[in-house]
């Protein structure tokens, strides 16, 4: 009898497992674009449709408790999004919770990260350090995880001066272990784009921690990475690319048929999203080149005043069998041996 209720037991447990693996075979992630408008002093949404195309008009994400939000960036790995508002009565970066329920996408309350800091533009790496631009003092900011939870609102200088090549900063991004960002003064003279040592030692050279990628152009606007690639846009309609290592400096024009492109964001697939403020709107193009090139630029949707702009990839399990339940009639079939 004991034999026979256990063959009871695993042949649940099969039946069990093969349907979690039958649902689980047909995941796929709800893919969330973001953007942020100053002009309207809101950020909003589209769910992107499985063939990557758009879901017709953006939804409202945040109304109000912002002045000019400019920059943002998800942190995926926290459902954490992250906005700048550098208006003079704000100055503050902001998070707030991320939660999906199906195509629709909502934010928790808004919480303060940094306050008094005039930044435009904001990244966040996988561990949870949270960079930040400060323009108006030529300064790469970060605040570590640690001092998010404590509360703590002051950030730490990474890089400050233009002896640094920081000379009024514009985007940022960081993959880790470098921190990469544009200059929107001078570039030309100190660095179009930048790539510094996330962390760098106390007391090392100058020449050591940072390196100009790229100085084609005077001033840049937003900054993003696909794969081994960066892309960063100009003020008026182009949109340059150089590989990560530098590629030996050598700039290429990846669209030139763009208004005003301003921040631009990877989906962590193969598509990278640019927000157009002076067209209102919002484009893709396919942005895992290994060599790069121009390419045909496509208008996802329309959107009034679009300047930030970043990818959520929301996880759905409500329709997959919870373990719970696997736990529940794995016990009741124990109690009935």
């Amino acid at each position: 009898m004991f034999f026979k209720g256990m063959l009871g037991l695993f042949g649940t447990l099969i039946v069990m497992l093969r349907v979690r693996l039958a649902q689980t075979s047909n995941f796929n992630p709800k893919r969330f674009v973001i953007v942020s408008s100053p002009k309207n002093a809101k950020v909003s949404y589209l769910c992107m449709a499985g063939d990557g195309g758009g879901g017709g008009a953006l939804a409202d994400l945040i109304r109000s408790g912002l002045v000019n939000p400019q920059g943002i960036a998800v942190d995926q790995k926290r459902s954490q999004l992250f906005v700048t508002d550098p208006d003079p009565s704000v100055k503050k970066v902001f998070s707030y919770s991320l939660h999906a329920n199906g195509d629709t996408l909502s934010v928790g309350d808004q919480a303060v990260v940094s306050d008094g800091t005039e930044s435009r533009w904001v990244t966040v790496d996988s561990v949870g350090n949270v960079f930040f631009s400060d323009e108006e003092l030529n300064q790469i900011m970060r605040i570590s995880p640690d001092n998010l939870l404590r509360g703590n609102k002051k950030g730490e200088i990474v890089y400050n001066g233009q002896a640094l090549k920081v000379s009024s900063p514009g985007g940022i991004a960081t993959d880790n272990f470098f921190t990469y960002w544009v200059n929107k003064d001078l570039g030309t003279q100190f660095g179009s784009v930048i790539k510094g040592i996330s962390s760098p030692g106390a007391g090392a050279e100058a020449s050591s921690l940072v390196q100009s990628l790229a100085v084609n152009t005077v001033t840049s606007y937003g900054i993003c990475m696909a794969m081994g690639n960066i892309y960063y846009t100009q003020k008026d309609s182009v949109i340059y690319g150089i590989k990560k290592d530098g590629g030996g400096g050598v700039a290429v024009t990846i669209t030139d048929r763009l208004t005003n492109p301003r921040g631009c964001a990877w989906d962590g697939d193969g598509t990278v999203f640019v927000a157009d403020r002076g067209a209102n709107s919002i484009y893709s193009f396919a942005g895992n080149m290994r060599t790069l090139s121009a390419v045909q630029v496509s208008k996802v949707a329309d959107y009034d005043g679009a300047f930030g702009i970043a990818v959520f990839s929301a996880a759905q399990t409500e329709h997959l069998l919870p373990w719970h339940l696997v736990l529940v009639i794995v016990a009741v079939t124990i109690s009935t041996v």
